[in-house]
């Protein structure tokens, strides 16, 4: 099922904004799993599990992009498709994400892989039978990946597979390119989003002191040489990016794998990916058109208008 874009919209922009802004909103059952971390912060997991499944059957487990949680469109939309499978689903909420929302400290980022190896683990350990999908969005891409490539043989203990979706894997490449002119718009509501996550933070934990000040000017490069970095425990934004990049992990992969991108996705640069040897089960699919988590496709056929989550969906019944 290959992709070709909706009629008149091809440019990345268009893909883009209107990706994330046509509503999708699924309603489904949910129920809400506490995860303590080593540190004492909680991470919560919003659970779908359909009526008929039983511990033998698969489950998914989604990773948000940045700004995200659970009730992200695309998510939702995930949800209704893996559902409908019968599969059980858990969307994962980052650190202060979502569900989570004050119950942690600690503040998530693009290398938190050990957060969501504490989830995973948590998860096997009660159902240890159920074939487990690991499916990441942007930031949640390169969590995925990170996650894989630093557990190496041992990631076939706990996955099935692993999908990512459009995933920075590395960071200080997208920073860069959110520098962009033409990504101004994409810049400002991202950095809005994290201060908007920052002040929460601060008014929620105030033995962390006053909310710093901010400048709405700042890119992503400022924002976490100033903060991200330093409240993450890297030395500053350089540091942070080279640590937390799932770039020079993905030789380690080896179970079988999905990373989509788009070739004019206006701040991810797959090029960077081509250079990689990649190990035989690591398949990567690059589409002309989409933008960022885009994929508006022209409805012929079996090609729905939501290529992306039908895409992701074939790749899930491959898997497992």
């Amino acid at each position: 099922m290959s992709f070709k874009p909706f009629w008149g919209l091809h440019h990345p922009m268009l893909q883009t904004i209107l990706g994330a802004k046509i509503p999708s909103r699924y309603n489904y059952p949910e129920t809400y799993q506490q995860i303590t971390l080593p540190d004492g912060d909680i991470l919560v997991l919003a659970v779908t599990t359909p009526p008929d499944w039983i511990e033998t059957m698969p489950s998914v487990v989604a990773l948000h992009g940045l700004g995200g949680s659970h009730q992200a469109g695309y998510i939702s939309r995930l949800r209704a498709k893996i559902v409908a499978l019968g599969y059980r689903f858990i969307a994962l909420n980052f650190r202060g994400c979502g569900a989570g929302a004050g119950l942690a400290k600690g503040l998530y980022n693009a290398g938190c892989s050990a957060d969501v190896l504490q989830v995973v683990q948590y998860l096997k350990s009660n159902t240890p039978n159920s074939p487990l999908v690991l499916i990441g969005y942007s930031l949640g891409g390169n969590v995925a990946l990170k996650l894989a490539g630093e557990l190496k043989e041992q990631a076939n203990h706990y996955f099935s597979g692993v999908i990512a979706i459009t995933p920075p894997v590395d960071l200080a490449n997208c920073a860069d390119l959110m520098r962009k002119r033409s990504n101004a718009i994409f810049r400002r509501y991202y950095i809005r989003r994290l201060w908007q996550t920052v002040k929460e933070r601060h008014a929620s934990f105030p033995e962390l002191g006053p909310t710093p000040k901010f400048d709405m000017s700042y890119g992503f490069w400022e924002f976490d040489e100033v903060y991200t970095g330093p409240q993450s425990g890297y030395l500053n934004a350089k540091d942070y990016y080279r640590h937390a990049s799932a770039l020079s992990m993905l030789t380690h992969i080896s179970l079988p794998c999905k990373i989509l991108f788009a070739a004019d996705d206006p701040f991810i640069d797959c090029s960077v990916i081509k250079p990689i040897n990649l190990a035989p089960p690591v398949e990567v699919l690059i589409t002309s058109h989409g933008g960022h988590m885009g994929f508006l496709a022209a409805p012929m056929g079996s090609v729905p208008l939501r290529w992306m989550d039908h895409k992701i969906r074939d790749w899930v019944k491959e898997l497992v």
